[in-house]
């Protein structure tokens, strides 16, 4: 009797643990999407350089962002950034690398002047808006999608659900444990079911509409060469480049980075497929 007392008492402490080991890892899985969140509600305004101008606005419906401003150009780049991306700060940031096109930038629903509340749907929401709003000015063979990290996201889901000509990742990611692993990692394997609000990259990868370009670097210690591989597995056309140098916060600055991506844009690489 003594033993199975003993017993039931081990197999209810195991049971309590695990228990509070689950509320915890959900608290954890809850403050990472949050703060995730946070950075693009929070993001300070990005400076101007000198002699730069000023991004002007965009909106359509309830979506709001903002471009370079050159409607007249050949091409359209539709950027979703990283985290402290808004979209003024994104196209401060990366409009200028891209002169021969209209870069734009739209804020996620609940961000900047975009209202709502920032959720998975809403951001689902926000880059098929911004697709609409880009592809009522720009044909679909015109249009560029790039995602950059935490961006890369929503730029392969709206690449999943609309046509568009090609899909640049830069240091992308197959799921939100791959960005939560970054900081806390703890979520593998099963315990990734945690998650209840999942940017399933890989997934829309699937569904993706056009030829998709990844870039990534075997310095990034935040999402490095074994997760762009990975990713790239998911594309059903897909071309992986892997750099050996750049940091994570540094793509944009290699002029390497810079000129791949405008060849790519302006269809360098239009025969040059692989599966």
């Amino acid at each position: 009797m003594k033993k199975t007392d003993g017993k039931r008492k081990k197999s209810v402490k195991a049971a309590k643990v695990l228990a509070f080991s689950a509320a915890a890892l959900k608290i954890l899985e809850t403050a990472s999407r949050e703060l995730n969140y946070l950075a693009f509600k929070a993001a300070p305004r990005a400076s101007l350089t000198k002699g730069a101008a000023e991004p002007e606005h965009l909106k359509r419906g309830n979506v709001s962002g903002y471009c370079t401003g050159d409607r007249n150009a050949e091409r359209a780049i539709l950027i979703f950034g990283g985290s402290f991306d808004t979209a003024y700060n994104t196209v401060v940031k990366y409009g200028k690398l891209f002169p021969d096109c209209f870069v734009c930038a739209f804020d996620y629903y609940g961000c900047g002047k975009s209202g709502g509340k920032m959720r998975l749907a809403t951001m689902k929401m926000t880059a098929e808006d911004a697709a609409d709003a880009v592809l009522s000015m720009f044909p679909a063979d015109k249009v560029t999608v790039m995602g950059y990290s935490y961006g890369c996201g929503m730029a392969a889901y709206l690449a999943s659900q609309k046509e568009v000509s090609r899909l640049i990742l830069v240091a992308g990611y197959r799921d939100s444990a791959d960005l939560y692993n970054i900081y806390t990692p703890v979520f593998y394997g099963s315990l990734k079911i945690i998650i209840s609000q999942n940017i399933d990259v890989k997934s829309y990868a699937k569904d993706c509409r056009c030829p998709a370009f990844i870039i990534g670097s075997r310095k990034d210690r935040q999402l490095g060469e074994r997760i762009q591989q990975g990713l790239a597995k998911c594309f059903p056309c897909c071309d992986l480049r892997i750099f050996e140098d750049i940091g994570h916060r540094y793509y944009f600055h290699d002029e390497r980075v810079i000129r791949y991506i405008r060849s790519i844009i302006g269809g360098d690489y239009d025969d040059h497929r692989t599966s």
